[in-house]
């Protein structure tokens, strides 16, 4: 039952993603940078500075810090969708998926309700559970979430750094 529903809900946010449309020059940002440079002046901008903080923390093996300073972005901006992927990403370098899995449901919830849509980070969100379907041994459900990715990222390139820009697509 419970996959029943979040079918149901992913098909919800899929189709949202699919009818909003961007404001004229509002582009869906591929970096944490370009997320930060749209984002509104005040607390907004501060969360997504301190995100990318959590990242490069991240990319360096601090786990410990990434958390915690993703954890900060979320105190200054509890709606910050790219706080909840980062948290996701250090829960699934931690060997936590049922934290992962929450923070991915939030995250791609809170990117589903922005003007753009965010139809790259939620591929992104789509791929990193279907890793962590995958190492639950789950691979039709790990097909399937990347075959979602896949759609939403067509025509856009491919998920690439969440600092630098792709500059090749993915296979």
């Amino acid at each position: 039952m419970r996959d029943v529903a979040r079918w149901g809900l992913l098909v919800a946010l899929l189709a949202a993603a699919c009818v909003v449309t961007p404001r004229s020059g509002s582009e869906d940002p591929l970096t944490l940078e370009e997320a930060a440079a749209v984002a509104l002046e005040g607390p907004q901008r501060a969360s997504i500075h301190l995100v990318i903080r959590a990242a490069q923390s991240l990319e360096g093996g601090e786990l410990g810090t990434a958390r915690e300073t993703a954890s900060r972005a979320l105190r200054i901006d509890g709606r910050n969708p790219y706080a909840y992927f980062v948290l996701a990403q250090v829960a699934a370098e931690s060997d936590e998926g049922d934290a992962a899995f929450r923070y991915l449901e939030q995250a791609q919830l809170l990117f589903s309700l922005t003007p753009t849509g965010h139809s790259r980070w939620i591929a992104r969100v789509l791929r990193l559970e279907a890793d962590l379907r995958e190492r639950e041994g789950d691979d039709q459900e790990a097909l399937l979430l990347r075959r979602q990715a896949n759609l939403l990222d067509a025509g856009r390139g491919g998920s690439g750094s969440l600092l630098r820009p792709v500059l090749e697509s993915e296979p």
